[in-house]
């Protein structure tokens, strides 16, 4: 257990790191990602620390999700369901400027040099460009079941794997997918987003296998 100072509890990088079985490089920015909310802060000489939001009376609850393999595969059957489904909604739309905006960033990643912060930053455009096709749809509920489906990602896709090659592949499987939204083609779109998430669930599953 984390060392509590009074009603607060401190972080240690290396022991969550270890926990986890991650690097400390996607640690460090989860609890970066938790300070910009207020959950957590960095206090001089003692570390990082739980400050906000307790529940009286039952200490800190979070959610308490595994994230095994079997997880993992789940999650992604159940966006192959629900992503291309979003995007087969009846009035479905995207702003032209988040389309252009969106291209423009991809094309940029591919071009940036990889470093070590790149897996954070290729998270965090991925989970924006998932979250913007559900709401493309207009409906709420499928943005809020991509948003806790990308929080449940989060860490783990911060300690990225699977190397420069595939942050390609994905990239440009995300430009042709916006392409063919920008055109009106929505059914070949959605068909697209199915194979997507098709083939990197295999690849999450070859991945666990070594």
């Amino acid at each position: 257990m984390p060392p509590r100072t009074g009603l607060r509890t401190r972080l240690n990088e290396n022991r969550l790191a270890e926990l986890l079985g991650v690097s400390r490089t996607p640690v460090r920015a989860a609890l970066e990602h938790l300070e910009g909310k207020g959950i957590v802060a960095r206090q001089r000489n003692r570390g990082v620390e739980l400050v906000a939001r307790p529940k009286l009376g039952y200490g800190w609850r979070f959610v308490n999700d595994a994230w095994d393999p079997a997880a993992r595969h789940e999650s992604y059957r159940f966006r192959m369901t629900i992503e291309p489904a979003a995007i087969r909604e009846p009035g479905y739309r995207l702003a032209p400027e988040w389309l252009h905006q969106m291209r423009e960033r991809h094309q940029a990643f591919l071009s940036a040099p990889w470093t070590d912060a790149s897996s954070i930053a290729f998270f965090e455009m991925n989970a924006q460009f998932h979250e913007s096709i559900a709401a493309g749809s207009g409906n709420r509920y499928f943005v809020v079941a991509i948003q806790r489906q990308n929080r449940l990602r989060r860490l783990s896709n911060y300690d990225w794997k699977h190397g420069r090659e595939r942050v390609e592949v994905n990239c440009r499987e995300h430009l042709e997918m916006l392409d063919r939204l920008a055109a009106g083609d929505n059914e070949l779109a959605a068909l697209l987003m199915h194979r997507h998430l098709e083939v990197a669930s295999r690849l999450r599953s070859s991945a666990a296998d070594k």
